[in-house]
């Protein structure tokens, strides 16, 4: 799941937006059978700032949704801090400034384990 995120995001840095979505549509058939917390919090962060980018609102909220459900099990720490962060931007991307505000806001106080 994580290297078909990657080479999405190698795809889109090339400016091929339609391949990027393909393989980050197949980074998350993979992500189906993924269940460890933190790899899924920072694999869904790390698509929604992908597609937020590719495809734009209607691509990238449910992933960023998903993480941040899968960020909010995690136990406060780098982890957590990575999904969020992550999180946030792809929000400002979307000029979603009372969502980034908010995740941003969560992060405030936290420091790495």
């Amino acid at each position: 799941a994580t290297l078909f995120a990657i080479l999405s995001q190698a795809y889109l840095d090339m400016r091929d937006p339609q391949s990027a979505v393909q393989l980050a549509n197949e980074s998350l058939k993979a992500m189906q059978s993924v269940s460890d917390p933190v790899t899924r919090a920072a694999n869904f962060a790390f698509l929604g700032l992908i597609m937020s980018e590719a495809s734009g609102a209607e691509g990238a909220r449910p992933l960023l949704l998903q993480a941040l459900r899968d960020a909010s099990t995690l136990p406060a720490g780098r982890e957590q801090i990575a999904a969020l962060s992550m999180i946030a931007q792809a929000q400002g991307k979307l000029s979603d400034k009372p969502s980034a505000t908010d995740t941003l806001a969560a992060l405030a106080g936290r420091s790495p384990a």
